[in-house]
């Protein structure tokens, strides 16, 4: 069972009057689905990241909660991708740094929604975003653990730049940071494969230095 985690502390019946507040002023009945994990969870990340199937691959990051920080929380991102998103759909967790997983609040489905070319933002297009799974419990069923970056895709990175060396102090200190932000602790394997796809070197940890 792919267990998901709280990054924040949970108040039941504050979120619950959240939802309740967010169904009356849109007009809407959120999905049952979104319903659970806005109800117990507070930006949440399952122990199992990374999705690959059917030449669709993304990591999440987080599942959106009620955060004092924009863009992790639900509310926020509701509005800020009104006009980006199909109307049937709401946000439901970040991949991939700057990507979607929305859900069709009718159907429960889930799709991806890619930034570069699922934007209804952008004039003239209206591509819809790819189903990834049928529901949220399928989705996590489908997720392992985050990809390794191969040899070839390490050595082309370094070509690219200069490498990056870290020590574990390091990591430490900017997982420290990423947390300040409302970001979730990441796994070194998790951030080279993010550096990777922004066509920066890999860090290669080195565990002799010392801070």
């Amino acid at each position: 069972m792919n267990k998901i985690t709280s990054l924040n502390k949970v108040t039941v019946r504050s979120n619950r009057n959240k939802i309740k507040k967010f169904e009356t002023e849109n007009g809407i009945v959120v999905h049952h689905d979104l319903r659970n994990v806005l109800l117990n969870y507070n930006m949440a990340k399952p122990q199992l990241t990374y999705y690959c199937k059917n030449g669709i691959s993304f990591n999440i990051d987080y599942f959106f909660g009620f955060s004092s920080t924009e863009y992790t929380d639900f509310l926020c991102n509701c509005k800020n991708y009104q006009t980006r998103i199909p109307a049937e759909m709401l946000p439901l967790a970040c991949v991939n740094g700057s990507d979607l997983l929305c859900i069709d609040n009718k159907s429960g489905c889930i799709y991806y929604w890619f930034h570069e070319t699922d934007d209804w933002g952008l004039e003239g297009n209206r591509k819809m975003p790819v189903k990834v799974s049928e529901n949220i419990a399928s989705l996590l069923a489908l997720l392992s653990v985050p990809k390794q970056p191969t040899k070839e895709e390490m050595e082309q990175a370094k070509k690219r730049c200069k490498a990056v060396y870290m020590s574990p102090k390091g990591l430490e200190l900017l997982n420290e940071d990423r947390k300040k932000n409302g970001l979730p602790v990441l796994e070194l394997a998790e951030l080279n494969m993010d550096r990777i796809k922004k066509g920066l070197p890999p860090i290669t940890m080195n565990i002799s230095e010392t801070l």
